[in-house]
Parts: C-alpha cells; structure tokens; sequence
C-alpha cells in the first residue's frame, strides 16, 4: 500500500506533523509490534513524500459497512486487539490523537468471514507524551471527536478532571 502526500498543499505545521509521525511510526516499527502497520520505505521527490506499507484487506469502517452486523465473538476479539494496539503506543510514550475506524487496518481469514489481524497506521497526527505542549491545540477528526471538543466549557472540565 502506498500513500502520497503533496508537498504544496502542505503548511508548515504540516510538513512538521508528517515529519514527526514518520519519526514515530519508525520508532514503534522498530520494536516489532503485530498491531503496527510496518512502514517497508519511504522516499521523496520534488512534489511529494511517499510511503510505502504493507497491504491489508481493508479498514474497520469497511467492515461494518460491508457486513452491517459484526457478530458479537468477532467484535470482541477485533476490540481487544485495538485496545492492545492503544495500550502498546501509550507504554511507549506515543498518543495517536487521530483514532477512528479508517485507521485501523485489518485482513481476513481465507474465507473472508472472519477478521484475522488488526493493525493501526496514519500516525501524523501522533505525538510524543511527553512533549505537554503538543495536547494544546485540537487535532484528528471532528466526526470522532467528543461534544465537549466544541463546547467553551471544555478547557474548564479539562482542568477540572485533571486535578481529581
């Protein structure tokens, strides 16, 4: 699977963010998680950045769409892996901050019927934790995001919850 991303249409903060995300996605590459993506290259030219991944079926948002139910077996044991894959980039100082279904990927059992892998990739908008200036600003996708991401009250029940 390749991804190009357009040098022109990037901003400063752009390019600072596919920079850092390469850097991330490298560095959790390294320590041979299953639930990685693996990064197999990356290249650039005068007009682009490119990157080169392994291929997968699809996403999680296409298996729902596909299937409309997912049995309940099934969702559990794609739900543990996510929190797995989640759990494993916090232990190692990384948030995401762009979660959603379309970024996990995953394969199918020969028969199709059933999710045999789950793996998360786009990590251009992740962050390292301790870096606390870049959890300062909004980022990822407003479809996912919580209510309280748009509402004014939300920096209050952000210090709120933080001083429990």
């Amino acid at each position: 699977m390749a991804k190009r991303i357009i040098k022109w249409k990037l901003t400063q903060r752009g390019h600072e963010n596919y920079c850092r995300g390469l850097e991330i996605h490298k560095r959790l590459n390294s320590l041979n998680h299953e639930g990685i993506v693996d990064l197999v290259a990356t290249f650039e030219d005068n007009e682009a950045f490119y990157l080169i991944m392994e291929k997968l079926d699809a996403d999680l948002i296409t298996l729902v769409e596909r299937r409309r139910r997912v049995p309940e077996p099934e969702a559990r044991a794609v739900f543990k892996k996510v929190v797995n894959i989640v759990s494993f980039i916090h232990k190692n100082n990384v948030s995401h901050r762009d979660l959603k279904p379309d970024n996990f990927l995953i394969n199918f059992c020969k028969t199709g019927q059933c999710v045999v892998n789950v793996k998360l990739t786009d990590f251009e908008l992740a962050a390292d934790l301790s870096d606390k200036k870049e959890f300062s600003i909004f980022c990822g996708s407003h479809a996912y995001a919580g209510i309280l991401c748009f509402s004014s009250l939300c920096h209050q029940y952000l210090l709120f919850f933080l001083t429990i």
